[in-house]
């Protein structure tokens, strides 16, 4: 009997100390969970204003878990045409001048607001602890904007002023999750972008974008990033001397091994909204590299023909992008030829029409390549007031007759692929002034340029 009652005194004990150490675990995980919490609530109250992109974003979604009453702002500030500093100067002074663009940031901050550089280096992620209407929302972003377009002088007195992009969210109106929210984020970005850029973009449903368009607007701007956008240039010359008249631009996508031409991604594109952007993009670096040809060449008869899209064509202010580039670079209107490279039907051809009249008031000049139906040739050498007509030399030699009774009085002819010496007589004969192709070598570099011209016209 005393032996039962031992026994099961230590039984009971034995229970009572289990339970006591169940307890006691129990204690300590819910200290711990509860110093975690503290702990997590402690570090993001403690951020500096100035931190990284990673423990922002931590930041962020560490608001979300608190649900009651949680309103913030996110806003990202992207610097336009980043890769021509990247391109021409020096990564010291580049990094001089993101820290001087961080800092004109970090000057415009308000308690509690904090901001870090994103892995594209060019833009910036602003976190704003409240929700702002939409107007002091423009209001502060025009205020970051303005103050990070200052002229920024880095080493050597060099200066450096570019103008900026600013997006914005409010959660909880924009999103729902991290993830939702940062999405939208970066459609408003990239929608201001590719209309051109030096904007606010207060991100609305019109803007949604899928992941797959914005990552297609990431890879082109890596393919510029990475030098993968390849221009080249070929000859355009007279047809009874051989001399250089101008140059046509060429630009390729290099893809694995492949090297895709313009005309063949140009729809892709147009498809996801980025031909505009692009297209400024070929339009000034087409200009940029002809610049010391154009200087030697002021006072003579010279072409840059510099592929473009219908799409490109019917953006607003186009005209005034465009005229505001050959200002830039002192450029003579009249010796750039827009190449329409894809005609196809305008979205608005009012729109088009409009702003075609106003390019030609500039002084640009217009080109297509020939089209089969006659009369649809005909409507576009009519629709954009063509001054020029690309077509393939054996097409000419075939279809001559046809083809110069219909236009020979509104364009002139450029006769393309030529690869042979006695192309060039059969071209003077036929009066077709201009003849292009393989025959006078391969596409020109930048560097070739000037001394091409020099040699074959001068």
């Amino acid at each position: 009997m005393l032996i039962l009652f031992s026994t099961v005194e230590n039984i009971i004990f034995s229970i009572v100390i289990l339970l006591t150490s169940i307890g006691l675990i129990a204690l300590l995980y819910w200290l711990i969970k509860k110093e975690h919490r503290r702990y997590k609530h402690d570090k993001y109250l403690s951020i500096s204003d100035v931190t990284t992109f990673d423990d922002l974003l931590d930041l962020v979604s560490y608001r979300f878990t608190k649900h009651n009453q949680v309103y913030f702002s996110l806003l990202y500030l992207s610097i336009d045409q980043f890769d021509q500093i990247t391109e021409y100067i020096h990564p010291d002074g580049v990094y001089q001048y993101l820290q001087k663009v961080g800092h004109s940031i970090r000057m415009n901050l308000f308690r509690g607001a904090k901001f870090a550089q994103s892995p594209e280096r060019e833009t910036f992620l602003i976190y704003l602890p409240e929700l702002l209407d939409e107007d002091k929302l423009i209001q502060l972003c025009l205020r970051f904007k303005q103050s990070a377009e200052k002229k920024m002088v880095i080493s050597n007195d060099l200066s450096i002023q570019r103008k900026i992009t600013v997006s914005a969210v409010n959660y909880p109106q924009h999103g729902n999750g991290l993830n939702d929210l940062m999405i939208h984020l970066k459609s408003a970005l990239y929608y201001g972008k590719r209309m051109g850029g030096n904007t606010i973009s207060i991100y609305n449903d019109s803007m949604k974008q899928n992941e797959d368009t914005l990552k297609h607007y990431k890879e082109m701007k890596d393919a510029l990033k990475n030098h993968e956008i390849q221009i080249r240039f070929e000859p355009v010359m007279e047809s009874e001397d051989s001399k250089c008249y101008g140059m046509y631009t060429l630009i390729a996508h290099q893809k694995s091994k492949e090297l895709v031409p313009y005309r063949e991604f140009m729809p892709l594109l147009e498809t996801t909204d980025d031909a505009f952007w692009f297209g400024q993009w070929v339009f000034e670096k087409a200009l940029e590299h002809s610049f010391d040809v154009y200087n030697t060449m002021k006072n003579k008869e010279y072409y840059t023909f510099i592929p473009v899209s219908v799409t490109q064509l019917e953006q607003a202010d186009i005209a005034g992008y465009m005229d505001t580039v050959i200002k830039k670079y002192q450029i003579d209107a009249s010796k750039v030829v827009l190449h329409v490279l894809v005609a196809k039907a305008a979205s608005s051809e009012i729109k088009l029409v409009k702003n075609i009249i106003s390019l030609k008031n500039i002084g640009f000049k217009f080109s297509i390549d020939y089209q089969k139906d006659l009369s649809v040739l005909k409507q576009f050498i009519s629709n954009f007031k063509i001054d020029f007509l690309r077509i393939n030399t054996e097409v000419i030699d075939k279809e001559y007759d046809q083809i110069f009774k219909q236009v020979k009085d509104q364009v002139t002819l450029i006769a393309t692929h030529l690869d042979k010496e006695t192309q060039i007589r059969s071209m003077a004969n036929k009066e077709v002034p201009f003849i292009e192709g393989p025959y006078f070598g391969q596409p020109l570099t930048k560097e070739a340029l000037l001394p091409f011209v020099t040699k074959n016209r001068l």
